[in-house]
């Protein structure tokens, strides 16, 4: 009787030891195929853009025509890279000589897929 209870453990402890062993090996492949995987990387681009005044334009429409400068600036250049995570755009305006930044927006891909609008994250630099 003692002879079986021992031939019967010895079966399950060798197919826990190969399972065991197996489990490790496989461990490490999948944790060297971790280590040499390629890697996202964020990328955030910082844009100044450039915008002069036409004769007789309001300040409002000046401002009006700088966010849809922007808003096509975002569509265009999310639309055509995507590992770009996230978008910064100031808008420097031009009067006469004279140079001033005007507005600023950061926007993620995220808020953008979510409402491709970027007035509500403008930042208006110029306050009348």
């Amino acid at each position: 009787m003692k002879t079986k209870f021992r031939q019967a453990w010895a079966i399950p402890k060798l197919f826990s030891l190969s399972g065991l062993v197996s489990l490790s090996l496989g461990c490490g492949w999948l944790s060297l195929d971790l280590i040499n995987s390629p890697v996202a990387i964020a990328q955030i681009s910082q844009i100044p853009l450039t915008l002069s005044r036409e004769p007789d334009e309001t300040y409002p429409s000046f401002v009006q025509r700088a966010t849809t400068l922007v808003a096509t600036r975002l569509k265009n250049d999310f639309s055509k890279n995507s590992s770009l995570n996230e978008l910064r755009i100031v808008v420097i305006g031009q009067n006469n000589g004279n140079i001033a930044p005007v507005l600023s927006v950061n926007m993620s891909r995220q808020q953008w897929r979510s409402n491709p609008n970027p007035e509500p994250l403008i930042l208006s630099l110029i306050h009348i």
